[in-house]
């Protein structure tokens, strides 16, 4: 039997992140209104691809947003970040960001928000500009409504199952 005579040193959740201020994740453009959304109250907000999120935390979940900022540090592989990639909106994580001065000072204001590979910008836009964006990337007034087949009763072999099936088992 092998036995270890040493002990290991304990780190910290966040110790990877000491000393890291930001953390670009998911590149993209968005425009939207820069809100602030408590994170208990993202499910019970009405929000949009016209909304671009600031949260204190990472939640677990999100309904579809412009643009995502957490106060929180993420994995890339956080289901917030793999939403994001999914959508293609752009996500980061930034320390204090309700009090760095890009952020406080346009929180309630329509913004253009970009995340590249190395930085982020957020600038006030305007209506016209942010209209444009959302008609030429297929916004839409009319929400998405999935099929739902109600009359499938039967179990499904997944084997046999195509695309055909998905309003009536799910994808």
């Amino acid at each position: 039997a092998l036995s270890v005579d040493t002990e290991l040193p304990i780190i910290g959740q966040n110790a990877p992140y000491r000393d890291v201020t930001m953390q670009l994740l998911n590149a993209g453009i968005a425009y939207g209104v820069l809100q602030f959304v408590p994170t208990a109250q993202l499910n019970s907000t009405p929000l949009g691809l016209q909304i671009i999120v600031v949260t204190a935390d990472v939640p677990n979940d999100i309904p579809l947003v412009g643009g995502l900022i957490t106060e929180s540090f993420q994995t890339p592989l956080a289901h917030i970040n793999l939403l994001s990639r999914n959508r293609g909106t752009p996500n980061m994580a930034l320390a204090s960001a309700r009090s760095d001065v890009q952020v406080s000072n346009l929180l309630g204001h329509l913004v253009r928000f970009e995340v590249t590979g190395d930085q982020f910008t957020l600038v006030e836009t305007t209506a016209e500009e942010a209209a444009a964006f959302h008609a030429s990337h297929g916004g839409s007034s009319t929400p998405l409504v999935a099929a739902l087949d109600l009359e499938v009763r039967d179990l499904v072999a997944l084997a046999d199952a195509n695309a055909e099936f998905l309003p009536a088992i799910g994808a």
